[in-house]
């Protein structure tokens, strides 16, 4: 399943430019979301494989910020099936879930951690990111953790 393995590091970092502004309110914000979303793409599988993907992804979301700072969790669960372009490859069940967690406190450093596991088909996927932006912005990747049962891919 084609996974945006940057788009943490793209949010971390617009998160970060806005925790200054989260930084000087004094009102606290609360948001939830509970979302469904049926998708049809055409991509690579994760062996490399081009198919057709029909994904069903559920996800819940929570959000709180104050003059204290700002907390952001997304909790996902994606299912999918690939049916690739090879017929002779059949079709490939999917699973994944994931966890991402934001915080950011008032002048102080700002914290993204994102865990995805799944399988697709034999193929077993772990994912483990932390991503840290320091007070001066200072971009890093405190922990980078992928897993992938690449052997079980067909050859």
């Amino acid at each position: 399943m084609p996974h945006p393995r940057f788009a943490l590091l793209i949010c971390a970092s617009v998160c970060a430019a806005a925790v200054p502004a989260v930084a000087s309110a004094t009102v606290t914000h609360d948001g939830s979301r509970t979302f469904r979303q049926t998708t049809t793409v055409h991509d690579l599988n994760i062996c490399g494989l081009p198919g057709t993907f029909d994904t069903v992804t559920t996800a819940e979301w929570h959000a709180t910020g104050g003059s204290d700072g700002y907390h952001f969790q997304l909790s996902e669960v994606t299912r999918w099936t690939v049916t690739f372009d090879d017929p002779s490859l059949g079709v490939w069940s999917g699973r994944g879930t994931e966890t991402d967690a934001f915080t950011a406190s008032a002048g102080d450093v700002v914290t993204l951690h994102m865990i995805f596991n799944g399988s697709e088909g034999p193929v077993r996927i772990h994912e483990q990111q932390q991503v840290v932006v320091a007070a001066d912005g200072t971009l890093r990747i405190d922990l980078e953790r992928v897993t992938t049962d690449y052997g079980a891919c067909p050859s």
